[in-house]
């Protein structure tokens, strides 16, 4: 019985660890993939509001064009970041493993 208990607390634990993982990774999520739309939003704002300057069509549709050019390549910077990271984790782990053989 004190074995189920046991069991039932490390349990716990891990579901709430993974939570905070899943709640983490939600927002990080939605932060990737709404920051092109920010960015052009912002580049939108600081162009008329901050720095004064009149936005005209040509300037406001070769910024939107130029936007969805850049699009895939910001979208895979936080995958590239965690893939990196994925592969430095294995290779320490691959490293351990080796110094104890």
């Amino acid at each position: 019985f004190r074995f189920l208990d046991k069991i039932s607390l490390a349990r716990r634990a891990e579901v709430a660890v993974l939570r905070a993982y899943l709640v983490v990774m939600a927002t990080f999520m939605v932060v990737v993939k709404s920051s092109p739309t920010l960015v052009g939003f912002a580049t939108f704002v600081f162009h008329t509001k901050v720095f004064g300057y009149r936005l005209t069509s040509a300037q406001g549709f070769t910024a939107i064009t130029l936007f969805q050019q850049l699009r895939m390549p910001l979208l895979m910077i936080p995958d590239t970041f965690n893939y990196f990271v994925q592969a430095k984790v294995s290779l320490k782990r691959i490293e351990a493993f080796l110094r104890r053989a």
